[in-house]
């Protein structure tokens, strides 16, 4: 479990795509940190300073059924951007003053390399942070991907899937 105790904030991911595209939802883990029971989160969308693009329609107040399960956090509208854009994709925890609440979920994982972010609630300077594990983040995309084959190993049963260059979707 990861939060940011008493105070709020916002853990992000970076995320970059090569093709125009538009974010619909994130789908994020809700630790299993029973303090969490009763606080308010939200997703968010930074631009690469981190200023806030965009927060979801929805704030989750977090119930005991909500504790690790994987909740969705609508964008509307959603969020279009450009090929190449890097944003960041997250989770805002608002403060509780009196019970410090961890409502990230994550889980240990040796061979991650990924640097998570984290801001102040109403966005800013980003902060590189490590050691936190694996945070369960996911942006949900509008449209299509096509995939393609590339190969076929029959010696290995390797099947290598890969997105169609030719589609902008």
């Amino acid at each position: 479990s990861i939060g940011f105790n008493t105070g709020s904030g916002i853990l992000s991911t970076p995320l970059q795509n090569t093709v125009a595209t538009t974010i619909t939802d994130v789908n994020i883990a809700i630790s299993t940190n029973t303090a969490s029971v009763g606080n308010n989160v939200y997703g968010v969308i930074l631009n690469s300073s981190g200023a806030i693009l965009a927060t979801s329609t929805n704030t989750l107040t977090i119930a005991n059924g909500d504790l690790g399960t994987i909740k969705t956090f609508t964008f509307t509208p959603n969020v279009s951007l450009a090929a190449n854009q890097l944003v960041h994709i997250g989770m805002a925890q608002s403060t509780n003053a009196t019970t410090g609440y961890y409502p990230f979920g994550s889980y240990n994982n040796a061979n991650l390399t990924t640097v998570y972010n984290t801001c102040a609630i109403a966005g800013g300077a980003l902060t590189p942070t490590t050691n936190l594990g694996q945070f369960g983040i996911e942006a949900v995309f509008n449209g299509s991907c096509a995939l393609g084959v590339e190969e076929t190993v029959f010696l290995d049963n390797d099947l290598r899937v890969f997105p169609n260059p030719a589609s902008t979707n």
